[in-house]
């Protein structure tokens, strides 16, 4: 926990990208608020204030 802020964000996204295979398709993502997925719009939908589901065209 906490520790993303840690890591530059090239390596943020591709630790959030290894989430994507774990989830099922209808599972949710809880993030911190600096958690980025910016970049991630493909893979992750947001569903709350820091809460990602799978995008449709991944699940």
């Amino acid at each position: 926990r906490n520790v993303m802020i840690y890591f530059d964000k090239t390596t943020q996204e591709d630790i959030l990208r290894r989430f994507v295979p774990l989830l099922k398709p209808d599972g949710l993502l809880f993030a911190g608020h600096s958690e980025n997925f910016s970049n991630l719009v493909r893979e992750f939908s947001l569903r709350g204030q820091t809460v990602y589901a799978l995008s449709k065209d991944k699940a």
